[in-house]
């Protein structure tokens, strides 16, 4: 961006009571929720490296003050400070308190449509852009890629004692071979692991053993 070209949007410091929606307030029963980026935002940050060059114009002003990422759902205090809904929301249910998370005085927060509708119309890069995946989309099918398909994205094996952490690309191939993998036994059909299939078939009741008589 230029030195003479300005962006289209307001920083948080320039919002005012125009675009301010009514205070709301949150307790650990309301029934309130955030929209939703996907089943693992929480999981996720939404990192500012993560943005393509044409975005690289978001600041820290567009940083939450809770859990260090790209702000989601945008709500203010009344002390200023600008974080995510979720975030506010867990912070008021582990102080057991509705506070303003940096200075502790008693709070509501507030909606900011503004600065929600500029989030919303960044664009992101894979997180995972160095190990080679080529993905650029919006921001809110970030979290749907990362979740889904990122071929690059490293996820957990799915046999049921395996805490191998794999490529999604590469989950095939490993689960092959895998000492986890469930196979059923030959004697009574019971799906065991193959690591401990050894052991299993050693007390396995439909076993046939050889009369110790004959």
């Amino acid at each position: 961006m230029s030195t003479t070209e300005q962006p289209n949007f307001m920083l948080p410091e320039q919002l005012n009571g125009n675009v301010l929606q009514e205070p709301q307030s949150i307790s650990s029963n309301s029934s309130t929720t955030a929209t939703p980026l996907s089943k693992q935002s929480e999981q996720i940050l939404l990192k500012l490296e993560y943005l393509t060059e044409e975005n690289k114009f978001i600041d820290n002003c567009f940083i939450c003050k809770l859990c260090g990422g790209i702000i989601w759902d945008p709500h203010s205090d009344q002390c200023g400070h600008t974080c995510c809904y979720k975030c506010f929301q867990k912070h008021f249910i582990k102080a057991k308190a509705q506070i303003c998370p940096i200075s502790g005085n008693p709070t509501q927060i507030f909606p900011i449509d503004a600065l929600s509708k500029t989030v919303k119309s960044v664009r992101m890069r894979c997180k995972n852009k160095e190990a080679g995946c080529k993905w650029e989309g919006g921001i809110e099918q970030f979290m749907e890629h990362i979740k889904n398909e990122c071929p690059k994205e490293s996820i957990q094996c799915s046999f049921p004692e395996c805490q191998c952490f794999i490529q999604r690309e590469k989950m095939i191939e490993h689960q092959s071979t895998c000492i986890h993998k469930l196979q059923p036994c030959q004697y009574c059909g019971l799906e065991i692991s193959l690591i401990r299939m050894k052991q299993h078939i050693e007390v396995c009741p439909i076993m046939p053993i050889k009369c110790p008589n004959n």
